[in-house]
């Protein structure tokens, strides 16, 4: 009975052997321990689902932040299907105010980019140069005061008493009042723009993209001669069917046809 016993004990140990792998690839891991790939943006770990193998996945850690390994202290990357990318957008920016300092110099963060130096405001309204006609604020990213013209023209204002309004960032007096102040040329005409600019505009215009608009500076008289026959004028507007030049949009995101000039029209 014991020789039975061993003999039995025997093929069990060989048949362990054989299932142990004995042809067998060795597995790839046993643990997630044993798989890295010196990748931040993705998770590694051991799969036994089919075989033991290293799965490498990064949906997982899309979005995240990562080191680029660049030298901007400012700014990160973020995994972008399993990748450190870096960017340019807010998304990539450290906080502003957050310490920097290239080379030792004291600084600050901000709008990814590390500025150096005392900032010369933290608030718009240490900001005024004294100048009715601009905006003064401090700007977010330099820390600098900054003055912008007005983008609205002829606001009023006061120039040393004298009431006047804003015309490009100066405050002056208003160079119209009505149409006829405008107009500095027989072949333009002016419009007094809300009463204190003059904007002037071509006489001379037919809205042909196939004639040549023309005006005699001596009388003002318009002529429009036809352009050589093949020039091109535009392209066809297929919402609408119709000649559209030089085009419904920049570029032409309407037309389907170019088009070009017959007798003076587009066609």
């Amino acid at each position: 009975m014991r020789w039975l016993i061993g003999f039995v004990s025997l093929l069990l140990v060989v048949g362990t052997v054989r299932v142990m792998g004995c042809g067998d690839a060795e597995p790839e891991c046993h643990t997630d321990a044993d798989c890295d790939d010196q990748n931040e943006c993705t998770d590694d770990r051991c799969s036994i689902a089919d075989s033991v193998d290293c799965v490498f996945e990064s949906s997982t850690r899309e979005n995240e932040v990562c080191d680029d390994g660049n030298d901007n202290e400012c700014s990160f990357g973020r995994c972008r299907e399993g990748v450190c990318t870096s960017g340019t957008g807010s998304s990539y920016w450290v906080g502003d105010d957050t310490p920097c300092g290239p080379d030792g110099t004291p600084g600050v963060c901000l709008c990814g980019s590390c500025v150096v130096g005392s900032p010369g405001c933290s608030r718009h309204e240490e900001c005024d140069d004294g100048n009715e006609c601009t905006d003064d604020y401090c700007g977010r990213c330099t820390r600098q005061c900054e003055f912008a013209t007005h983008t609205t023209f002829c606001e009023p204002c006061d120039e040393n008493g004298v009431p006047g309004v804003c015309l490009d960032g100066v405050c002056e007096e208003p160079v119209c009042s009505t149409d006829e102040d405008c107009g500095d040329s027989k072949c333009t005409y002016g419009v007094c723009y809300r009463g204190c600019r003059c904007d002037n505009y071509p006489k001379c215009d037919d809205f042909n993209a196939c004639t040549e608009d023309r005006c005699d500076p001596d009388s003002g008289e318009c002529s429009y001669p036809a352009l050589p026959d093949g020039t091109y004028c535009g392209c066809a507007d297929w919402y609408f069917g119709i000649c559209c030049p030089p085009c419904c949009f920049t570029p032409c995101q309407c037309c389907n046809d170019e088009l070009h000039c017959q007798n003076g029209q587009c066609v």
